[in-house]
């Protein structure tokens, strides 16, 4: 290509329009370029500004020597060729930098992706748009006018603390609702929550962008890595020079979805239970979730992003502080200067390399967790094609980027950074192949290795409570004494059926004439004195005796004298109180590190009490298909993630598995406790644990 200081400057498009931006983070004037074919607008400062204002000149020297002659900007002719490129790689230009029309071919061939790349892209990203609402919101803008009075924002600000000082005081009600909701009827009403809470966020923006003359062209549904969200082009914004009203349309959907979200609060503290209160909570979890967890995050390209970017006044503030980042990632690791790709206050510029390094890390997370939801929501195949294509694309495609980067760069690196960068390599290889600490935690249950509920053995009326809750009981000794009428009766009457049998056999032994009658007599009297004994001992299995020592624990405080039972009712529950042991809860990765005769310790969950030391004494092979450790279930406060079925039945969501330890000590215990065992496992390095979980997923999905 022609030295472009020797050439014409490219005539500009006549279309295109100037106006002015915002005030810079350093306080001085921006204009913006705005493209109307393709609605997109581009922010330059006040050198591209001069020389746009005198591109009339024709040619590089001269538009240099007039800028330098009438104006203190130093313009270079490096700013010249790059300002020129920028304008003509934008299609801001009228014909090529050089006249030639092979550099447009070029730049068409540059831009055209190949098809496996197509549908890469449009896996990750895509857009449809649905509405062109402009001329509906600017009709309907004049009556909710009422919306954007601060009067109303002071009364939901101020229902929003009632709000939440009515949900503090129930906060545990609320959140058993927030679990009740775990199944696909939950996931359902959610979906119709998101839908609905959404729409009025998109409208948000798009209400305040008209009130500040802005045009929304779309609405339309956009899917990221195939999960849809509304969103709206509010691009129009671009030409406010306010950035409070640039921060007024970036907010106004996260102020929306928090007034649906306070309202909704409002209404479930308010309303009886029911459907209208179950809708009520959906949208409340819903919102403060949504609000708080993803539009609030400013790592990610959505509300808070654009608000803390127009707050400090940088526009592409991820590019600008990931270019900076990695600039002062070579510098510190390398001593490598090079140009820096701009110059900034040292505190604008420490607050950027702050949020790139903190975006980094949050990413990293997130694409993770995307990649797994993928990999979960598809079959299997499919699933771990695009688990890898989320890794390799958003975590390892940039690493790799910058370290060939980083390997272009050996001969600026000096020794002594080559020998810091060398000991940190080896450390961080030592941290990934050596094995470190491998003790596993477990969340477990403590009790008593012999209890049981003791139960009426058939429908009866309770005689005589011999004991209280509390009470330390002998094996053996009568607890409570129930009574059949009915079996009373029927022992009465086989007992007067004996005594006639009796009187039978006695006649028939003295008189001849009923001498045959002998044998029926005789029969019928061994069967009655067999059925005797039965009702005697059914009559005696209603004195509720102690299978073994232990105290009475859970007793139903309903029992009294005279009232009647029947075989469902738990009467109490008789714990053993020296011997204990530990149930625990292991997951699939947990399980290949434990092994029988592990030693750990156990730590009740109240903190107070002294550590128990356990061993492990059997581990299950099957995972827990039904999960019947209630106190665990997330339903009921555990940490173990559980669904709840219609008939009331705990499956868990991931593979868990029942492990049993053994305590070495004895403990008088009278009740459940919870908490976790720490289990002194192998170790493992990182490596090892990356490659274990990798090799159980292709083991589990190799049924393709």
């Amino acid at each position: 290509m022609t030295d472009i200081s020797q050439l014409t400057l490219p005539a500009l498009r006549n279309d295109l329009q100037l106006q002015p931006g915002p005030t810079a983070a350093d306080g001085s004037p921006t204009w913006t370029i705005y493209d109307p074919v393709r609605s997109r607008y581009f922010r330059i400062g006040w050198s591209a500004f001069l020389m746009l204002s005198h591109w009339s000149l024709a040619t590089t020297p001269a538009l240099i020597h007039y800028i330098h002659s009438e104006t203190a900007c130093p313009l270079t002719e490096q700013d010249v060729i790059e300002f020129v490129r920028f304008l003509f790689a934008n299609n801001l230009t009228l014909q090529a930098i050089d006249g030639d029309y092979q550099a447009y071919l070029q730049q068409f061939r540059a831009s055209r992706l190949q098809w496996y790349m197509k549908l890469l892209h449009s896996y990750l990203f895509f857009r449809i748009p649905l509405l062109r609402p402009n001329g509906f919101l600017c009709w309907s803008l004049p009556y909710l006018q009422w919306c954007f009075n601060k009067r109303t924002l002071y009364f939901l600000g101020g229902i929003g603390l009632f709000a939440l000082y009515l949900v503090s005081r129930q906060w545990e009600t609320f959140f058993a609702t927030f679990l009740h909701f775990f199944d696909w009827q939950g996931a359902l009403c959610y979906g119709l929550a998101l839908i609905f809470s959404k729409t009025l966020h998109e409208l948000g923006h798009a209400y305040t962008a008209v009130r500040y003359g802005c045009r929304v062209p779309v609405m339309g549904l956009a899917f990221m890595v195939l999960m849809p969200m509304p969103y709206t082009d509010v691009t129009d914004a671009w030409r406010l020079t306010s950035r409070c009203q640039r921060i007024a349309i970036d907010s106004a959907g996260i102020v929306v979805e928090l007034a649906l979200a306070v309202l909704s609060t409002l209404a479930w503290s308010f309303l009886p239970d029911g459907s209208l209160r179950s809708a009520a909570f959906v949208l409340a979890s819903v919102t403060w979730l949504t609000t708080l967890t993803i539009n609030l995050s400013p790592f990610m390209r959505f509300d808070g992003y654009y608000i803390l970017a127009d707050s400090l006044g940088i526009d592409n503030l991820q590019a600008r502080a990931f270019a900076l980042s990695r600039w002062h990632l070579r510098h510190m690791l390398f001593g490598i200067s090079g140009v820096k790709p701009e110059t900034l206050p040292s505190t604008m510029e420490f607050k950027m390399v702050v949020y790139a390094y903190a975006t980094w890390i949050y990413r990293v997370v997130v694409f993770t967790s995307l990649a797994l939801m993928v990999y979960h929501f598809f079959f299997k195949l499919l699933g771990l094609i695009l688990f890898m294509i989320e890794l390799v694309w958003f975590i390892l495609r940039p690493i790799v980027q910058e370290l060939r980067l980083w390997r272009h760069m050996d001969q600026q690196i000096t020794y002594s950074r080559k020998k810091t960068l060398a000991a940190f390599g080896a450390v961080v290889l030592l941290t990934i192949a050596l094995p470190w600490n491998g003790s596993v935690h477990l969340p477990a249950l403590l009790e008593a290795e012999h209890h049981t509920t003791l139960y009426a053995p058939e429908p009866s009326q309770i005689a005589e409570i011999s004991v209280r809750a509390g009470q330390v009981v002998k094996s053996g000794q009568i607890l409570l004494k129930l009574q059949a009428p009915k079996l009373d009766d029927e022992i009465g009457l086989s007992e007067k059926r004996l005594v006639l049998y009796r009187m039978r056999l006695e006649r028939a032994a003295t008189n001849r004439e009923v001498s045959s009658d002998i044998h029926v007599a005789m029969q019928q009297w061994e069967e009655e004195a067999a059925r005797l004994v039965g009702l005697k001992q059914q009559r005696e299995r209603l004195l509720i005796r102690a299978p073994f020592a232990g105290i009475i624990m859970d007793m139903d405080q309903s029992l009294h004298s005279q009232r009647w039972v029947d075989t469902s009712l738990p009467l109490a529950k008789l714990v053993a109180t020296e011997q204990i042991v530990v149930q625990a809860v292991a997951s699939e990765d947990a399980v290949a590190v434990l092994a029988i005769g592990q030693s750990g310790h156990f730590v009740l969950e109240d903190g107070l009490r002294n550590s128990i030391d356990v061993e492990v004494s059997e581990i299950s092979s099957v995972n827990m298909h039904h999960f019947d450790r209630l106190y665990l279930a997330s339903v009921y406060g555990g940490d173990v993630a559980v669904r709840q079925n219609t008939a009331g039945a705990l499956y868990p969501d991931t593979s868990v598995f029942a492990v049993r330890l053994s305590a070495k000590s004895t403990l008088a215990l009278t009740r459940v406790e919870r908490g976790t065992v720490v289990i002194n496992a192998r170790p493992r390095s990182f490596a090892r644990r990356f490659f274990d979980g990798a090799a159980a997923i292709l083991v589990r999905e190799s049924g393709f």
